[in-house]
């Protein structure tokens, strides 16, 4: 367990950890303490009733230890010995009886110091009823519906962290006791419910299923007041309801609905960490470090990666990359982007002939009451500008261009020539083909007839 040694904490809160019984150590050396010590002692302290609880921590209890301390001259672990024994009693592990004779075999006094101790704990703590009475004040048990109807402000008290959402309504509502009810309600009905029901709502309800365990168990026990009329602890000051301790509401709440859980001692889980060991004790050396405990186990070093646009490439972009760089020859590859190219049958690369590049551009310049294919960059179709300009997206298929049925055409007379050639049994010469059958751009369809022809 990560904590803080007794001889590093700060004077103040090795006076509160040694005179408070609620927060003295399990253990007499205080570094021997484990955290499932710490786990047991919280669950036995919610147990008692409030006033006992009140008792236990409270600074004034604390503050008549050390007035013991300044009487007999004790050190801070000595002060920690009664308070321990005080916490005894009320865990019901010892007798009013047999303080005196655990006082003197801990503190190591004499029998005489240690029962004028005892007297003095028994008169001025235990049977101190103010603590009573004071609870008494402070807070009324009543029920549901007399509490809220003697204090509107619950229906507005908040009983879980997240929004929820409520049928008929837009918006997300506040998690207040007044519209956990009225999900509640508009789901399964204002009647009386059983037990399993409200545990299928519980874990099943679109809302609740989100719920951490004590928000959960926070909200059975509203729905279980609800149902079975039963009595809720109210704070009269703050006119607020006083949910009790998770690991209390066994109470209350059918087990049914919510199942014993082991706790262990992994910090990893936010269910394992008891509600509050220090309760009201401030922000304190040792609770920031309980609290940090929790996040022991995460590397915080590695900052995370900041992403921007030239950081990411496309994927686009890497795919055309990948088919230019397999279609093209090596040496082609470093082509002038002004300068235009085309991949013939053949794989071959060349350029447009002057020719080919007047006879687009003279394509391209066609007046605007002559139909002319444009190209529709979102579906890959085409489309003619009169059906575009008249609003009707008539699409029609691809045409080819000129220049590439002339060199259909070529191909189609080489071809011709060739199988002449081979019926004639004569092979012409590279140089004589070449200068009968060389074929440009230029040539016109009757060459090539001339040429079978011949």
């Amino acid at each position: 367990m990560l904590k803080t040694p007794f001889s590093k904490m700060s004077q103040w809160i090795k006076i509160e950890r040694c005179t408070i019984p609620h927060s003295v150590f399990v253990t007499k050396n205080p570094d021997e303490e484990t955290f499932e010590q710490l786990v047991e002692l919280q669950n036995r302290f919610l147990q008692l009733p409030m006033e006992i609880r009140m008792k236990l921590n409270s600074y004034r209890t604390g503050e008549k230890i050390q007035r013991i301390g300044r009487m007999y001259n004790l050190n801070l672990l000595q002060m920690a010995d009664i308070a321990r024994v005080i916490r005894s009693f009320y865990f019901k592990e010892i007798s009013l009886n047999a303080i005196a004779k655990i006082l003197e075999k801990e503190m190591k006094v004499k029998f005489d110091v240690a029962q004028k101790i005892s007297d003095f704990i028994v008169k001025e703590i235990i049977q101190d009823d103010s603590f009573k009475k004071e609870y008494q004040l402070k807070f009324a048990k009543l029920s549901l519906f007399d509490a809220i109807k003697e204090y509107p402000e619950i229906n507005e008290q908040l009983v879980t962290e997240d929004m929820i959402k409520i049928k008929k309504y837009p918006e997300p509502a506040r998690p207040s006791v007044k519209n956990w009810i009225f999900d509640y309600t508009s789901n399964l009905g204002y009647e009386s419910h059983k037990a399993t029901v409200r545990g299928e709502y519980l874990f099943r309800n679109e809302n609740a299923k989100k719920l951490n365990f004590f928000d959960r168990q926070k909200l059975a026990f509203l729905l279980n007041a609800f149902d079975e009329k039963g009595l809720v602890m109210v704070d009269k000051e703050e006119k607020k309801i006083v949910f009790p301790s998770s690991q209390d509401r066994g109470k209350d709440i059918s087990s049914q609905e919510f199942p014993s859980k082991k706790i262990s001692s992994d910090f990893s889980s936010d269910q394992d960490i008891p509600q509050d060991i220090f309760e009201r004790r401030g922000v304190g050396e040792e609770k920031k470090r309980f609290q940090e405990r929790k996040t022991e186990k995460i590397d915080f070093s590695q900052k995370p990666k900041v992403f921007s646009q030239d950081s990411v490439s496309s994927p686009h972009k890497k795919a055309d990359d990948e088919v230019i760089k397999t279609t093209l020859p090596k040496s082609e590859l470093f082509v002038e982007e002004q300068r235009p190219i085309r991949i013939g049958f053949g794989g071959s690369v060349s350029t447009f002939s002057s020719s080919e590049k007047n006879n687009v551009h003279s394509q391209m310049n066609q007046p605007k009451n002559k139909t002319v294919s444009q190209k529709n960059v979102s579906g890959g179709r085409e489309f003619s500008s009169q059906q575009k300009a008249g609003g009707k997206m008539n699409f029609v298929y691809s045409q080819k261009m000129p220049f590439e049925k002339e060199e259909k055409n070529k191909n189609i007379a080489l071809k011709d020539a060739m199988i002449n050639s081979n019926d004639k049994k004569s092979i012409p010469s590279s140089k004589s083909f070449s200068n009968n059958a060389s074929f440009n751009s230029n040539k016109s369809p009757s060459n090539v007839v001339n040429l079978k022809e011949r």
